[in-house]
Protein backbone atom coordinates (compact mmCIF):
# COMPACT_ATOMS: atom_id res chain seq x y z
CA UNK A 1 0.00 0.00 0.00
CA UNK A 2 1.21 3.30 -0.49
CA UNK A 3 1.12 6.15 1.83
CA UNK A 4 0.21 9.50 0.64
CA UNK A 5 3.11 10.94 2.95
CA UNK A 6 5.78 9.19 0.76
CA UNK A 7 5.28 12.04 -1.57
CA UNK A 8 4.75 15.04 0.33
CA UNK A 9 8.16 16.40 -0.91
CA UNK A 10 6.57 16.93 -4.29
CA UNK A 11 2.78 19.14 -2.92
CA UNK A 12 2.14 22.02 -5.26
CA UNK A 13 -0.18 24.42 -3.93
CA UNK A 14 -2.61 24.22 -6.79
CA UNK A 15 -5.89 26.56 -6.22
CA UNK A 16 -9.00 23.94 -5.89
CA UNK A 17 -11.25 25.34 -8.73
CA UNK A 18 -8.10 23.35 -10.51
CA UNK A 19 -7.82 20.46 -8.28
CA UNK A 20 -11.61 20.39 -9.08
CA UNK A 21 -10.50 20.35 -12.41
CA UNK A 22 -8.58 17.16 -12.17
CA UNK A 23 -10.78 15.35 -10.80
CA UNK A 24 -13.71 16.17 -13.53
CA UNK A 25 -11.17 15.12 -16.18
CA UNK A 26 -10.46 12.01 -14.10
CA UNK A 27 -14.07 11.20 -13.73
CA UNK A 28 -14.33 11.81 -17.45
CA UNK A 29 -11.96 8.93 -18.69
CA UNK A 30 -13.43 6.47 -17.27
CA UNK A 31 -16.21 6.11 -19.72
CA UNK A 32 -13.75 6.93 -21.94
CA UNK A 33 -11.76 3.63 -21.09
CA UNK A 34 -14.51 1.59 -20.92
CA UNK A 35 -15.29 2.87 -24.84
CA UNK A 36 -12.29 2.45 -25.86
CA UNK A 37 -11.94 -1.07 -24.07
CA UNK A 38 -14.91 -2.15 -25.91
CA UNK A 39 -14.27 -0.90 -29.16
CA UNK A 40 -11.02 -2.76 -29.73
CA UNK A 41 -12.50 -5.97 -27.78
CA UNK A 42 -10.10 -8.78 -28.28
CA UNK A 43 -7.55 -7.34 -30.48
CA UNK A 44 -5.40 -5.72 -27.34
CA UNK A 45 -2.41 -6.84 -26.92
CA UNK A 46 0.21 -6.68 -24.27
CA UNK A 47 3.07 -6.26 -26.53
CA UNK A 48 3.69 -4.40 -29.82
CA UNK A 49 2.85 -7.44 -31.86
CA UNK A 50 -0.40 -8.26 -33.67
CA UNK A 51 -2.30 -11.47 -33.25
CA UNK A 52 -3.11 -14.06 -35.63
CA UNK A 53 -6.88 -12.77 -35.83
CA UNK A 54 -5.89 -9.28 -35.34
CA UNK A 55 -8.19 -6.85 -36.89
CA UNK A 56 -8.09 -3.56 -38.00
CA UNK A 57 -10.27 -1.49 -35.32
CA UNK A 58 -11.54 1.83 -36.61
CA UNK A 59 -14.78 2.07 -35.19
CA UNK A 60 -15.72 3.89 -32.15
CA UNK A 61 -12.82 6.48 -30.46
CA UNK A 62 -10.54 4.49 -33.26
CA UNK A 63 -12.43 6.12 -35.48
CA UNK A 64 -10.74 9.30 -34.80
CA UNK A 65 -7.87 8.64 -33.07
CA UNK A 66 -5.18 5.43 -33.50
CA UNK A 67 -4.28 5.36 -30.04
CA UNK A 68 -6.91 6.44 -28.01
CA UNK A 69 -5.69 3.77 -24.93
CA UNK A 70 -2.59 5.80 -24.29
CA UNK A 71 -4.09 8.91 -24.88
CA UNK A 72 -7.24 8.38 -22.25
CA UNK A 73 -3.97 6.33 -19.57
CA UNK A 74 -2.16 10.10 -20.22
CA UNK A 75 -5.30 12.20 -19.34
CA UNK A 76 -6.39 10.06 -16.26
CA UNK A 77 -2.62 10.36 -14.98
CA UNK A 78 -2.68 13.75 -15.72
CA UNK A 79 -6.36 14.47 -13.77
CA UNK A 80 -4.98 12.53 -10.84
CA UNK A 81 -1.92 14.84 -10.75
CA UNK A 82 -3.48 18.16 -10.78
CA UNK A 83 -6.35 16.33 -7.70
CA UNK A 84 -3.50 15.40 -5.83
CA UNK A 85 -1.66 18.76 -6.88
CA UNK A 86 1.63 16.99 -6.90
CA UNK A 87 4.16 17.88 -9.58
CA UNK A 88 6.16 14.93 -9.68
CA UNK A 89 3.06 13.05 -10.23
CA UNK A 90 2.26 15.08 -13.32
CA UNK A 91 5.96 15.28 -14.54
CA UNK A 92 6.14 11.42 -14.56
CA UNK A 93 2.77 11.41 -16.54
CA UNK A 94 4.88 12.81 -18.95
CA UNK A 95 7.46 10.46 -18.75
CA UNK A 96 5.32 8.12 -19.06
CA UNK A 97 3.37 9.92 -22.46
CA UNK A 98 7.20 10.73 -23.86
CA UNK A 99 7.92 6.67 -24.05
CA UNK A 100 4.91 6.10 -24.85
CA UNK A 101 5.31 8.28 -27.92
CA UNK A 102 9.11 7.56 -28.84
CA UNK A 103 9.75 3.50 -27.18
CA UNK A 104 6.07 2.02 -27.76
CA UNK A 105 3.94 3.34 -30.35
CA UNK A 106 6.36 3.53 -33.30
CA UNK A 107 7.39 -0.17 -32.60
CA UNK A 108 3.61 -0.48 -32.46
CA UNK A 109 3.08 1.28 -35.84
CA UNK A 110 5.35 -0.67 -37.53
CA UNK A 111 3.67 -3.90 -36.94
CA UNK A 112 0.34 -2.45 -38.10
CA UNK A 113 1.65 -1.41 -41.28
CA UNK A 114 3.52 -4.76 -41.56
CA UNK A 115 0.05 -6.96 -41.03
CA UNK A 116 -2.26 -4.15 -42.54
CA UNK A 117 -0.41 -2.68 -45.37
CA UNK A 118 -2.23 0.25 -47.28
CA UNK A 119 -5.40 -0.26 -44.91
CA UNK A 120 -3.45 0.88 -42.05
CA UNK A 121 -1.30 3.68 -44.15
CA UNK A 122 -5.32 5.03 -45.24
CA UNK A 123 -6.23 5.09 -41.70
CA UNK A 124 -3.22 6.85 -40.30
CA UNK A 125 -3.75 9.58 -43.17
CA UNK A 126 -7.25 10.00 -41.59
CA UNK A 127 -6.91 9.51 -38.22
CA UNK A 128 -4.78 11.84 -35.51
CA UNK A 129 -2.39 9.71 -33.44
CA UNK A 130 -3.28 10.98 -29.91
CA UNK A 131 -6.43 13.95 -31.00
CA UNK A 132 -8.74 13.52 -33.66
CA UNK A 133 -7.51 15.44 -36.71
CA UNK A 134 -10.80 17.85 -36.90
CA UNK A 135 -8.99 20.64 -37.80
CA UNK A 136 -6.23 19.24 -40.38
CA UNK A 137 -7.11 21.63 -43.21
CA UNK A 138 -6.66 24.61 -41.54
CA UNK A 139 -4.11 23.21 -39.43
CA UNK A 140 -1.86 22.09 -42.73
CA UNK A 141 -3.06 26.06 -43.98
CA UNK A 142 -1.61 27.63 -40.92
CA UNK A 143 1.57 25.29 -40.67
CA UNK A 144 2.29 26.70 -44.42
CA UNK A 145 2.12 29.74 -43.98
CA UNK A 146 3.85 29.83 -40.81
CA UNK A 147 6.65 27.70 -42.49
CA UNK A 148 6.54 30.74 -45.22
CA UNK A 149 7.56 33.30 -42.52
CA UNK A 150 11.13 33.32 -40.77
CA UNK A 151 10.92 34.68 -37.27
CA UNK A 152 12.61 37.37 -37.30
CA UNK A 153 10.84 38.78 -40.93
CA UNK A 154 7.74 38.23 -38.94
CA UNK A 155 8.88 40.73 -36.10
CA UNK A 156 11.09 43.12 -37.81
CA UNK A 157 9.54 43.46 -41.01
CA UNK A 158 6.27 44.27 -42.73
CA UNK A 159 4.63 41.32 -44.06
CA UNK A 160 6.19 40.56 -47.73
CA UNK A 161 5.05 38.10 -50.21
CA UNK A 162 6.62 34.75 -50.06
CA UNK A 163 7.02 31.93 -52.65
CA UNK A 164 5.76 29.12 -51.27
CA UNK A 165 4.90 25.65 -52.66
CA UNK A 166 1.37 26.14 -51.42
CA UNK A 167 0.85 28.86 -53.89
CA UNK A 168 0.78 26.63 -56.84
CA UNK A 169 -1.59 23.82 -55.44
CA UNK A 170 -5.15 24.41 -56.65
CA UNK A 171 -6.43 23.21 -53.27
CA UNK A 172 -4.57 26.50 -52.02
CA UNK A 173 -6.51 29.60 -50.40
CA UNK A 174 -4.27 31.85 -51.04
CA UNK A 175 -4.64 33.51 -54.68
CA UNK A 176 -1.75 35.08 -56.89
CA UNK A 177 -3.08 38.30 -56.08
CA UNK A 178 -2.41 37.92 -52.83
CA UNK A 179 1.01 37.03 -53.39
CA UNK A 180 2.34 38.41 -56.66
CA UNK A 181 5.38 36.24 -56.18
CA UNK A 182 3.47 33.22 -56.78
Amino acid sequence: MLNPGWLAWSAYPLPLWLRWLGAALGLATLPLLYWVFRSIGSNISETTLTKDKHVLVSHGPYRWVRHPLYSAATTGLIALSLLAANWFMLAMAWVAFAGMAVLVIPREEAELLRKFGAAYQDYMQRTGRFVPRLFRYATQELNSWMESLSFASAIVLPPMPFRTSSCHTSSSPVSSSTFPGC
